[in-house]
């Protein structure tokens, strides 16, 4: 169920006092759906922290033309600290990699980095470099996950992905505390979360961490996280993960 059925993400244009929107699919969601008419307002953000509010001025239904709005208001939302980000083994089910992404932007994960693990069950084509994002028709897909999952939960700011990197080259986040998700491995001491300082959560793919990944992670000191004594799906590790960091930060 949409739970903020009036906020729209506007990546272009949002801010300004007056705007002309004429998407056809956006008209005929707030004429044949919503019902909207003039004197109505929607909330529109851009990703930039701001959120703006419009009135309607009109709607060219006949046509399903074009729909004049006027800015009334427009809040900032101050940005986190600290970020949270998931790097996941890529998957191979689209659907399920889908709803976790959905999922954990709900929970607040600023950012994904997908990870091309040595257990994926997927090889992607055009991979030559780290650089590589997805294949582009699957990165499309969620990014419009990610980005209907803000405007139902009310977030402004929409969640990066970003390229692809394999184990072996991860210089990007050496500053960052990184957390595993490993069911096997557990930490001498308890889990403690370092203030100020952004998060990777790392959760394995369908096979799982290979032993050589245990062994490397161990080797860089980074921390393991047990969070049930099941063995979990990937998507269902990354929601448990996510909101364990949450809940203790």
């Amino acid at each position: 169920m949409r739970g903020n059925s009036d906020r729209f993400f506007l990546p272009n244009g949002a801010g300004e006092e007056r705007l002309v929107i004429d998407d056809k699919d956006r008209l005929r969601q707030w004429h044949k759906v919503m019902r909207l008419g003039v004197g109505d307002r929607v909330r529109l953000f851009d990703g930039s922290g701001w959120e703006y509010q419009y009135a309607i001025d009109n709607m060219q239904y006949a046509s399903n033309k074009e729909t004049n709005l006027t800015l009334i208001g427009k809040r900032y939302f101050e940005d986190k600290k600290s970020k949270i980000y998931l790097g996941f083994g890529v998957l191979k089910d689209q659907t399920r990699m889908e709803w976790m992404v959905e999922k954990c932007t709900e929970l607040g994960v600023d950012g994904f980095v997908p990870i091309l693990a040595d257990n994926c069950q997927i090889v992607l084509k055009k991979m030559k470099t780290k650089n590589e994002n997805l294949q582009m028709s699957k990165q499309d897909r969620l990014e419009k996950k990610i980005i209907e999952a803000c405007e139902q939960c009310g977030r402004v700011r929409v969640p990066e992905i970003l390229p692809i990197y394999r184990i072996d080259d991860l210089q990007k986040f050496e500053n960052w505390q990184i957390i595993v998700l490993e069911k096997n491995v557990a930490n001498e001491d308890v889990l403690k979360i370092v203030e100020g300082k952004n998060i990777l959560i790392f959760i394995g793919p369908e096979g799982g961490w290979s032993k050589r990944e245990i062994t490397l992670f161990g080797e860089r000191k980074y921390c393991f996280l047990y969070v049930n004594e099941n063995i979990l799906r990937a998507e269902t590790a990354a929601v448990a993960g996510v909101l364990w960091v949450s809940l203790i930060k």
